[in-house]
């Protein structure tokens, strides 16, 4: 089983994901993760699945397994899996709206929330927050913002569950066994 994770530069799609060291390892198929190729270049595929997917105006995090047991533990929002994102918005955010980001706010017939919101550094201009989701709606952060009265104009996912991106560049990748998966999921 397989599990690695990638930093999709913002704005890039289906093949731009990948670095060139990257597409020798992984092929694309209708901007999506559809195969893993055998790294020793043998031509037996095993089905990738995209644990995790990010809005083609979105940076950073992506997990890409094998294992579709994992995959399916990883997006069910029932295991409330901890998602942490860099958000940058226009505008001064306060600490009232922050509050208002945790209790939710409805938008479409749907309740948004967070479940953490902290304040990095504020100005008139733009406000840049730290913002932590529970679960994964369909553009949620850039909804929830907007119905606060604040537009985000950078969004990039530094963490998702116990994997965080840390030091690693843009485009670049990174293999985890699965047994050390499984032990930081406690599965």
């Amino acid at each position: 089983m397989v599990v690695s994770y990638a930093i999709r530069p913002r704005g890039s799609y289906g093949r731009k994901i990948l670095s060139r060291s990257m597409t020798n390892r992984f092929k694309t198929r209708s901007n999506d993760f559809s195969s893993f190729i055998n790294p020793k270049g043998s031509s037996r595929r095993t089905v990738t699945n995209r644990a995790v997917r990010l809005d083609q105006a979105t940076s950073g995090l992506l997990l890409l397994t094998n294992d579709s047991a994992l995959s399916s533990f990883l997006t069910d929002p029932a295991h409330k899996v901890m998602r942490t994102y860099l958000v940058t918005v226009r505008g001064e955010f306060t600490e009232a709206q922050a509050t208002e980001a945790v209790v939710g706010v409805v938008d479409g017939g749907e309740r948004l929330q967070c479940h953490t919101v902290k304040i990095q550094k504020n100005s008139g201009r733009e406000s840049h927050l730290e913002v932590v989701l529970t679960q994964g709606k369909n553009r949620e952060i850039r909804r929830l913002f907007k119905a606060l009265g604040h537009e985000v104009t950078r969004l990039r996912r530094i963490q998702y569950g116990p994997f965080k991106l840390e030091d690693l560049p843009s485009g670049a990748w990174r293999e985890i066994p699965i047994e050390d998966v499984k032990r930081s999921l406690r599965l």
